[in-house]
């Protein structure tokens, strides 16, 4: 269970990185940056948040993570490694209503 663990902890953070550096990027370039832009796939939904936006989340992430470092371990497997409730509590080794709730209150 530990190197499941370890995996989709590294798998969420690598993506919460990816996010956040491409918001600095975009932001980045607004202000004259001459960073390289790219561009994803077309056919992925487009849930992306502006910039501004993502490293506000960015922020509220580490204040949860000093406030409540297992519900931000939570938020952090369903937001950005797409795991399910039944997946996260199997790793939580909880019940899938408790991360239910807390994904629900938060």
């Amino acid at each position: 269970m530990n190197d499941r663990r370890h995996f989709f902890n590294l798998a969420a953070c690598a993506m919460r990185q990816t996010v956040i550096d491409n918001a600095r990027e975009r932001l980045a370039c607004k202000r004259g940056g001459d960073l390289v832009r790219t561009q994803f796939d077309e056919d992925l939904p487009d849930r992306a948040l502006d910039a501004p936006q993502a490293l506000a989340v960015e922020q509220a992430f580490g204040a949860l993570e000093r406030q409540d470092p297992e519900l931000a371990q939570t938020l952090n497997w369903s937001v950005f490694a797409g795991l399910s409730a039944l997946q996260i509590a199997e790793l939580r080794e909880v019940n899938m209503r408790t991360v239910q709730r807390d994904l629900a209150h938060h």
